[in-house]
C-alpha cells in the first residue's frame, strides 16, 4: 500500500496538536482544518514519546452522533497508518483495541451511560427509558395544571398572575413558570439558581449594580451611540453642499453634542443624570434651516434630514422602552415586585420537583435529567468533588470537546468535573461565529469568557491558554475577503459577544492557485417577492454562463457551466417559482423536491404496519395495512366491515364482525407484535417485507386498472394506500382513497 503523503501543518495547527501542560481553547474558523487537528492531537497523545496515553483514557465529546462516528473512524484510520509505519510497535497495536473502548460521543450519550452505570446511587427507577417529546409535553402540562392549582392559594402568586396576566387567563403565569424552569435546567444547580434569582430582587442597590439595570443601561448606550453616529454622518453629508450645510450641519452637530453627553452618563451608569440628559436631547431638537426648492430637491439635504429623523426615532424609543422612570421609582418597583418574584420561584421549584417525580413514576427521563444526574454524581451543591468524581476524573488523561461554542453552563460544569482537579487536561475547540443553538440554551458567552480570560498560547504549565486557527484552506481568496467584509461590518462585542479582529478574521490558508481568486457577490433586491427574486437569480446565472465566468476545475480555471450552480432555499415552498424562472430563462434545472421518505408510496405500507404493531386502534394506518399488498383485502371488504359495525374502531370491527375473514391479518399481527418485543426495527421490517407477494401486487393493480377503466374512466389509476370509511347513516357509506397519483372519493350506497 502506498505511503500517505506527510501533511504540512501551519504553525498554529502544529501548536494545537502538540501543546501540553495546560488546558487549551482553540478558536477554529471554518475551513481551518479543525477536524484534522483534533484527530492529530488524539493520535499525538496516544503516540507521545514521553507520556503516552492509552486510547481508552481519552474522553472526546462531539455535538452529534454522526460527528462522533466520523471522528472515531478518522482516528482509527490515522492510528492504522501509524501501525503500518511501525509494524513492530506492540503498544500501537494494543491502542487499536483500546480505541474501541474510548469514550467518543455526545455529552447526552455519555451522561445517559454514566447514569445507567451508577443508578443505584440515585433516586431514579432502575428500568428508566428516554422519554419522547410527546410524553414530556404531556407530563409538563399535567404537572403545570396541578402546580398552578396549588400556587393560586398563595396571595403573592395571585398578585403576580394578576399583574402578569392582567386578570384574563393564567396562560402567561404558567408560561413564566415553564420558561424559568427550562432556563434554569441549562444551569449546573437549578434550585440554587432559582434561589439566587429571587435573592437578586431583595437587593436595595442602584440600577447600575443590578443585572437588569446593567442590561437596560447597555441597551440605552448602544441606541444612543447609534443615534450619535447617524447625526454625525448626516452633518458630514450636509457639509458637502453649501445650501444643505447652512440648513443642517450646525443643527445636527448640536444634536450630536447633546447625545454625546447622554452617552457619557450612560457609560458612567448614572441613571438619573441619564434621564435628564435624554430629556435635554428630546426637548432640544431645533428646526433645521430651509433649502431652496425644498429638501427633497437637494440630495445632501434630503439624506441629512432622513438620518436626523432616524436619530430622533432612536431617542424617542429610549424614553418609551428603556429609561422609563427615576432610580428611586426603579427601586420602589423592585421592592414591590420582590415578594411576587419569590412566589414565582417557589411555584417553579414546586413544578420542577413534581415534574421529576412524575417522570420517575412513569419510568422516563430526558437528556437534561441525565446531565443533571451526572453532575449530582460528580459534584455536591457547593461544587465539591464527590468520591465518584475523583475516581472518574482520574480515569481520563484528557478531555476533548468539539463545537464548544454551543455548550451550556451545565455541560461546561460536567467537563471541568471530569477533568483533573487542576483543570489542566482540557482541550476545547469551536468557533464563536458558528454558534447557532441559543434557542436550545447554548451559551456562547462561556466560549467568549475563556477567550478573554485565558492568555494567548504558550503559557507556563499549568496555566490555560488560547490559540486561533484562522487560516481557511477551503475557500478562494475572493470568498474569504467577502466574508471578512461582512463580519467586520456586522460583528461586534454587542452583536455576537466578540469583536471581529485578529483571531477571528479569516486568512487565506495554503498555496492558493493565483490564477483563481474567486468572488463573493452580494445582491440586494429591494422589495422583490419570491417570483422576483427567482427571476433575478435566473438572469444572473444566464449572464455568468454567457460571459464565461471563471470557476475552479480539476485542471485549473475554466468557464462556468449550468451544473456549477446550486440554489439553496430555506424550505420547499419556493421550489416551483425558482424552477419556473430557470426554465423560462432556458436554463436546465434539477429540483430536489422529493417528499418525506415515509410518505413515499412504497414505504407507506411499512410505516403504517409499524404504527399498527405499536397500536392497532389507529383506523387510518390499519386501513392502509389491510389494503396493502401484504393482505388480500379490498376497499369493498372495508366498506362491508364498516356497514356491519358502524361504530367503534376499525380494529374492533376486524376482531368481532368477521374474525374468520380477517384471520390472516390478525394472526400475522399477533406474530409481528411478538417479534417486536425482541427484534430491532430493521429486522422487523425484513419480516414484514417477506410477506409481500409480487404476484398478488400485480393482480391487485391489474384489477384496479380494470375497475377504473370501466367504472371511473375519468379518474387516474390509483393504488389504494389509505382508506377512511365512515357512515352518515345506516345505508350510505363514503371512502376517501389515497393513491400513488392523487386521491379520489368513492361512494357506496344501497
Amino acid at each position: 500500500m502506498p505511503e500517505q503523503p506527510k501533511i504540512q501543518f501551519t504553525p498554529a495547527q502544529a501548536a494545537a496538536i502538540s501543546a501540553r501542560g495546560g488546558s487549551l481553547l482553540v478558536s477554529a474558523a471554518a475551513g481551518s482544518g479543525k477536524t484534522r487537528v483534533l484527530v492529530e492531537r488524539v493520535v499525538g497523545l496516544i503516540t507521545d514519546p514521553v507520556h503516552p496515553v492509552d486510547a481508552n483514557q481519552l474522553l472526546i465529546m462531539t455535538f452529534t452522533n454522526a460527528a462522533a462516528a466520523k471522528l472515531r473512524a478518522d482516528i482509527t484510520t490515522r492510528l492504522a497508518q501509524e501501525v503500518r509505519a511501525h509494524p513492530g510497535d506492540l503498544h500501537l497495536r494494543s491502542q487499536q483495541l483500546l480505541l474501541q473502548r474510548a469514550s467518543i460521543g455526545t455529552v447526552d450519550a455519555f451522561c445517559l451511560h454514566f447514569v445507567q452505570q451508577h443508578f443505584a446511587m440515585l433516586d431514579v427507577p432502575p428500568d428508566f427509558e428516554t422519554a419522547d417529546e410527546a410524553d414530556l409535553a404531556r407530563i409538563e402540562q399535567e404537572t403545570l395544571a396541578a402546580t398552578l392549582e396549588t400556587a393560586y392559594q398563595d396571595p403573592d402568586f395571585r398578585a403576580f398572575a394578576d399583574l402578569y396576566d392582567r386578570g384574563r387567563t393564567d396562560n402567561t403565569a404558567g408560561d413564566a413558570i415553564l420558561d424559568l424552569y427550562h432556563f434554569t435546567r441549562a444551569l449546573p444547580h437549578p434550585a440554587a439558581s432559582l434561589a439566587a434569582f429571587a435573592a437578586m430582587w431583595q437587593q436595595d442597590a442602584p440600577p447600575k449594580d443590578t443585572l437588569w439595570g446593567k442590561e437596560l443601561l447597555g441597551i440605552a448606550l448602544a441606541r444612543a451611540q447609534g443615534a450619535k453616529t447617524l447625526l454625525e454622518s448626516g452633518a458630514a453629508i450636509a457639509a458637502r453642499d453649501e445650501a444643505a450645510d447652512r440648513a443642517y450641519t450646525a443643527v445636527m452637530q448640536d444634536d450630536a453634542a447633546r447625545v454625546k453627553n447622554l452617552c457619557y452618563y450612560l457609560k458612567e451608569g448614572d441613571w438619573d443624570k441619564s434621564l435628564a440628559a435624554l430629556d435635554a436631547v428630546l426637548t432640544g431638537w431645533r428646526r433645521a434651516g430651509s433649502v431652496k426648492g425644498g429638501k427633497d430637491a437637494n440630495q445632501c439635504a434630503s439624506a441629512a434630514s432622513q438620518l436626523r429623523d432616524r436619530a430622533k426615532d432612536q431617542m424617542t424609543s429610549l424614553q418609551k422602552d428603556v429609561l422609563l422612570c427615576t432610580a428611586e421609582e426603579f427601586a420602589a418597583d423592585r421592592r414591590r415586585a420582590a415578594p411576587l418574584v419569590a412566589a414565582l420561584v417557589r411555584a417553579t421549584q414546586a413544578f420542577a420537583d413534581s415534574c421529576f417525580a412524575a417522570k420517575c413514576a412513569e419510568k422516563v427521563l430526558d437528556y437534561a435529567d441525565y446531565e443533571h444526574l451526572t453532575l449530582d454524581l460528580l459534584l455536591t451543591e457547593t461544587n465539591e468533588r464527590t468520591p465518584l468524581c475523583a475516581t472518574g476524573s482520574a480515569r481520563y488523561a484528557a478531555v476533548l470537546v468539539d463545537e464548544y461554542q454551543d455548550t451550556n453552563a451545565l455541560q461546561d460544569a460536567i467537563y471541568f468535573a471530569l477533568a483533573r482537579p487542576e483543570a489542566d487536561n482540557l482541550f476545547f475547540v469551536g468557533d464563536i461565529k458558528q454558534s447557532i443553538y441559543r434557542f436550545r440554551l447554548a451559551d456562547p458567552g462561556i466560549f467568549v469568557d475563556k477567550q478573554q480570560r485565558w492568555q494567548p498560547h504558550p503559557q507556563p504549565a499549568p496555566l490555560p491558554s488560547t490559540l486561533a486557527l484562522d487560516a481557511n484552506f477551503r475557500s478562494a481568496p475572493g470568498v474569504i475577503a467577502g466574508i471578512n467584509y461582512l463580519f467586520e461590518t456586522f460583528f461586534s462585542r454587542g452583536l455576537g459577544g466578540v469583536d471581529y479582529g485578529d483571531g477571528q478574521r479569516l486568512v487565506v490558508g495554503g498555496d492558493k492557485d493565483a490564477a483563481y481568486q474567486g468572488m463573493c457577490e452580494i445582491d440586494v433586491i429591494d422589495g422583490a417577492d419570491v417570483d422576483g427574486d427567482a427571476a433575478v437569480i435566473a438572469r444572473r446565472i444566464a449572464e455568468m454562463v454567457g460571459q464565461g465566468f471563471s470557476v475552479r476545475g480539476k485542471d485549473g480555471p475554466r468557464p462556468c457551466r449550468y451544473d456549477d450552480f446550486c440554489i439553496l432555499l430555506r424550505g420547499r415552498k419556493g421550489f416551483a417559482a425558482y424552477e419556473g424562472a430557470l426554465r423560462t430563462a432556458g436554463i436546465p434545472v434539477f429540483a430536489d423536491s422529493a417528499t418525506d421518505l415515509l410518505d413515499e408510496p412504497h414505504i407507506r405500507p411499512f410505516a403504517a404496519l409499524l404504527r399498527v404493531i405499536d397500536n392497532p386502534a389507529q383506523d387510518i394506518p390499519l386501513a392502509a395495512v389491510l389494503l396493502s399488498p401484504m393482505f388480500p383485502y379490498t376497499a369493498d371488504d372495508l366498506v362491508a366491515l364498516r356497514r356491519a359495525r358502524p361504530t367503534g374502531s376499525l380494529y374492533g370491527a376486524v376482531l368481532y364482525s368477521e374474525p374468520q375473514r380477517f384471520a390472516l391479518f390478525t394472526d400475522a399481527l399477533t406474530e409481528y407484535r411478538r417479534l417486536a418485543r425482541t427484534l430491532p426495527v430493521d429486522e422487523l421490517i425484513e419480516e414484514a417485507a417477506a410477506c409481500l407477494d409480487a404476484g398478488r401486487l400485480t393482480e391487485i393493480y391489474t384489477e384496479l386498472q380494470e375497475i377504473s377503466a370501466v367504472d371511473f374512466p375519468n379518474i387516474p389509476v390509483l393504488y389504494s394506500q389509505e382508506v377512511v370509511a365512515s357512515s352518515s347513516d345506516i345505508t350510505g357509506y363514503q371512502a376517501t382513497v389515497y393513491g400513488l397519483t392523487g386521491f379520489t372519493q368513492v361512494c357506496w350506497a344501497e
